[in-house]
């Protein structure tokens, strides 16, 4: 059975149904942790160094090996439950270099120097680690951007780079081709290296890797109700994770295991399990299944008889949200019925649709991948030449709001002291007040550039960052092909490629009679105001719409709940002389 299945709770849950345990045939896996891999390697950072690992004054450092002298608590975690406390005795088993160097971490960076070191251990220079466990090597990396990042360190290593071995990123979006390839024995005294997101935990299983490399880590979606804010985020695993990823390592022999975190985490901070999914995720999507289902007498109904049911108060914010997908009787209509096909949010969900419907699906992809985190954005100016001054006050008075349902990256960069020139090269992709429309110029110059052979110059000039740029690319073509499973979009020879690590031969494309008014600027921002309602903002005096009756000037609140909110430093129209007319985030 499955490490990650608490059992118990399911027979508790099933009345106290038989439980039957059928053991696979495994090895015995040694475990180390991240002490022991920094005394292997002997990895040493101190606080003056400059390198991008040390914890910083202010930033979070390891769940320490505490000697009997120290007094202070940990600085919180990931997970915000960080208080370090160990048996001195265990502290001294390892190096004063390597306590010296633990008290300076920041355990919750994925630190590529290390996992270089630790495979050169494993590969080269250990005669034990070489000969016994390093025919084949799975590492756990929490994104597609952390693979592609040590992917490349590997591919351009002395060592790593040459035939002597192969280099495997595995991950969701990677085409079922590509990902065979991880499966195939490599010749004799070439060894196999596979970074892979959590498809390897459980989804898929390797049966030649004899040493897991566990950074600790992944990313899961997190929403927040109160808020109405979903985040792809980054945090540690549970123990279950732990140990599945640990047996990963024990299918063909006995093998080795490096944890990427202290032995005290793993003891003290970890969770047991992971936070269910119908705790921790939005309840929109799964209320409109349980309509097509024609499954219980309500959703709230259905929902409160789960294993872990969620809270009343969630479960009616997330009927209310489903404007024009539930009636007020929780039929669903029409659209809800299209919405259900695509694995999103569904205000994303929405905005891909009316992207299709209105001819203007390129820009569609593109905001919907760069929706940043909950911060509020410009979308932009609507000028409304038919003379209603109602209409006209009405949309300029109102921002629409969106959370992320993927914690896309924003493709500027901003280097140290070059605050101002990075703030001008901004402004000169400016599109009518609106950071939407911006991230577009910016991604259609980036993909111009691609394709001229001058990309890596182009990023430079205009302090763009290539990989986030690259990662926008992936989810648009993963969004792309959402509409093409669900019959929206029919593809043809250059819908969509795989691409690869190294380089991208084929970009997204829509078909062009979906893209007509790619360029029709109200159209595009029209499609983000409708698919987002009621997620709006109201300027705070300007006047009262239902319910929201705001007295104070210059400020923003939603309409939703009146909660106040403000336009994010990162807008293009933070620090602009006027105020955007409309906008979104």
């Amino acid at each position: 059975m499955s490490a990650t299945v608490d059992a118990e709770k399911i027979s508790n849950y099933m009345n106290g149904c038989p439980i039957l345990k059928v053991p696979g045939r495994t090895f015995p896996v040694t475990s180390f942790f991240l002490e022991d891999v920094i005394e292997l390697t002997n990895y040493r950072l101190d606080a003056r160094s400059d390198s991008p690992y040390v914890a910083r004054r202010g930033k979070r450092k390891p769940v320490l090996l505490k000697t009997a002298s120290s007094t202070q608590d940990e600085i919180p975690s990931l997970d915000d439950d960080d208080e370090a406390t160990t048996d001195s005795a265990i502290a001294h088993t390892y190096a004063a270099s390597t306590r010296a160097t633990l008290e300076v971490l920041d355990e919750h960076l994925i630190n590529m120097d290390l996992i270089v070191l630790l495979l050169l251990q494993v590969c080269w220079q250990n005669p034990t680690l070489v000969q016994r466990f390093s025919s084949a090597i799975l590492i756990f990396l929490p994104s597609l951007d952390s693979i592609r990042k040590l992917t490349e360190i590997l591919e351009s290593h002395a060592i790593f780079g040459t035939s002597a071995f192969q280099i495997f990123p595995l991950h969701s979006s990677i085409s079922n081709e590509n990902q065979s390839l991880v499966f195939q024995t490599p010749p004799a005294g070439v060894r196999k290296i596979v970074i892979s997101t959590n498809i390897a935990e459980t989804g898929i299983t390797i049966p030649d890797v004899t040493c897991v490399i566990d950074s600790g880590k992944h990313k899961e979606m997190r929403y927040d109700e109160k808020r109405q804010i979903s985040k792809l985020v980054e945090t540690f695993i549970a123990k279950s994770n732990v140990t599945q990823r640990k047996g990963r390592a024990g299918r063909v022999q006995e093998g080795i295991c490096f944890h990427l975190f202290t032995k005290h985490r793993m003891e003290t901070h970890l969770a047991d399990n992971p936070l269910p999914e119908m705790l921790r995720l939005s309840l929109q999507d799964l209320a409109l299944r349980i309509k097509i289902m024609q499954i219980g007498t309500s959703i709230e109904d259905v929902l409160l008889q789960a294993l872990d049911p969620p809270s009343t108060v969630n479960v009616q914010r997330a009927i209310a949200s489903l404007v024009k997908a539930l009636t007020p009787t929780e039929e669903i209509t029409p659209l809800g019925r299209h919405l259900v096909k695509l694995p999103m949010d569904v205000h994303m969900g929405k905005l891909l649709i009316l992207g299709c419907l209105f001819r203007c699906l390129s820009p569609a992809l593109t905001v919907a991948v760069e929706f940043l985190d909950g911060v509020v954005l410009g979308l932009g100016k609507e000028n409304i030449e038919d003379g209603n001054k109602a209409k006209q006050k009405l949309m300029f008075d109102f921002y629409l709001y969106f959370q992320a349902a993927l914690n896309s990256k924003s493709p500027f960069l901003t280097p140290f002291g070059r605050e101002q020139e990075a703030d001008a090269i901004k402004k000169s992709f400016k599109v009518e007040n609106s950071d939407f429309l911006t991230i577009c110029k910016v991604y259609n110059s980036w993909r111009s550039a691609y394709q001229n052979d001058h990309v890596h110059q182009f990023c430079r000039k205009n302090m763009l960052s290539f990989s986030n740029l690259l990662q926008i690319e992936d989810l648009r073509s993963q969004f792309l092909g959402f509409l093409v499973d669900a019959g929206f979009v029919v593809p043809n020879s250059r819908s969509h490629g795989p691409g690869s690590f190294s380089q991208r031969s084929r970009f997204c494309n829509v078909p062009a009679e979906l893209d007509l008014n790619a360029d029709q600027h109200k159209i595009v921002m029209g499609c983000i105001g409708a698919a987002m309602f009621p997620k709006l903002l109201v300027r705070d005096g300007a006047m009262q719409i239902g319910n929201v009756n705001s007295n104070a000037q210059g400020g923003w609140r939603t309409l939703t709940n009146s909660a106040p909110a403000s336009i994010h430093p990162s807008s293009v129209n933070f620090s602009s002389g006027r105020r955007p007319d409309f906008g979104g985030c």
